[in-house]
C-alpha cells in the first residue's frame, strides 16, 4: 500500500467514482444489474 495515490477528499472520490460507475454502468450494464432485471421481470 506504499505506493497508494495521495489522499484526496472523500466528497470528491465519492463523486468521482459515481460518475465513473454510472459510466461504466451505462455503457456495458453490469451482469448482476442485467440478472437483476430478469428476476424482477420474471416475478
Amino acid at each position: 500500500m506504499s505506493s497508494a495515490p495521495p489522499p484526496s477528499p472523500p466528497g470528491r472520490l465519492q463523486s468521482i467514482f459515481r460518475s465513473w460507475v454510472g459510466d461504466l454502468s451505462a455503457t456495458s450494464p453490469h451482469p448482476n444489474l442485467a440478472w437483476l432485471a430478469q428476476t424482477r421481470a420474471s416475478r
